[in-house]
């Protein structure tokens, strides 16, 4: 859920370069609060559409109101369907887990394919696998293996993905997404307020439209690599 706050922080950068002004006094001359505005970022809530119309005619952003109401748009879709998704994601925590040398040691839940949508396939015996430099740790993130090359050369086949569930749409990151079919892929999540598409990074895989279906869990994709030693 930030399409709109990261357009609208790049509209105040280049008004910022152009004026020679700062963030605050772009927005004080605009209306706005800048408190209210930092508020909103800190919080992870919406713009008001007082706020779009305060932008929208300011003198110092080539923006329109029409322009700024379709990217708050896709931020409530996306935060629609990810909430719902989170609601349904029953992930085991993982207790008592202790940091060594830096390193933080995630079980892997299973394989996920980047291809087709296929059920996800778990694993029997539960394998740990060492991460370093985990900045923002929780104890509901897991690992899985990645099975096919859609989303390679990125994330090749075989790769080890680090992912906890997700309750917010980062404007084309990678996600694990289950449907309501049960069925989970690996791919680049474009939302729009018509819906959206599950995009791969292999040009040889066609995207897959999310009007098609319903994602009833989302994960983020937080780290790969492609090996561990």
């Amino acid at each position: 859920m930030n399409v709109l706050f990261n357009n609208v922080e790049a509209l105040i950068q280049q008004a910022a370069k152009q004026t020679q002004k700062s963030k605050s006094k772009l927005l004080m001359l605009s209306g706005i609060n800048p408190s209210q505005y930092t508020r909103c970022v800190s919080e992870n809530r919406l713009f008001s559409n007082t706020m779009l119309e305060s932008l929208a005619g300011s003198e110092y952003f080539d923006v329109t109101y029409e322009t700024l109401a379709a990217w708050k748009a896709v931020d409530e879709y996306s935060k629609e369907i990810l909430l719902k998704a989170c609601e349904n994601t029953d992930v085991e925590k993982i207790e008592n887990l202790e940091q060594i040398e830096g390193f933080y040691r995630f079980p892997c839940r299973g394989a996920v394919t980047a291809g087709q949508m296929e059920l996800i396939d778990e694993v029997e015996d539960t394998v740990y696998y060492e991460w370093a430099d985990v900045k923002e740790y929780s104890s509901d993130m897991f690992c899985l293996k990645v099975r096919g090359d859609s989303m390679s050369p990125l994330i090749p086949d075989g790769a080890i993905i680090l992912v906890r569930p997700s309750q917010t749409y980062r404007p084309n990151g990678i996600y694990v997404v289950q449907t309501d079919q049960h069925e989970t892929t690996l791919k680049l999540l474009k939302l729009s307020p018509d819906g959206g598409q599950l995009i791969p990074v292999n040009k040889n895989y066609s995207p897959i439209d999310i009007q098609d279906f319903e994602i009833t869990r989302a994960f983020e994709v937080l780290e790969y690599k492609v090996s561990f030693q």
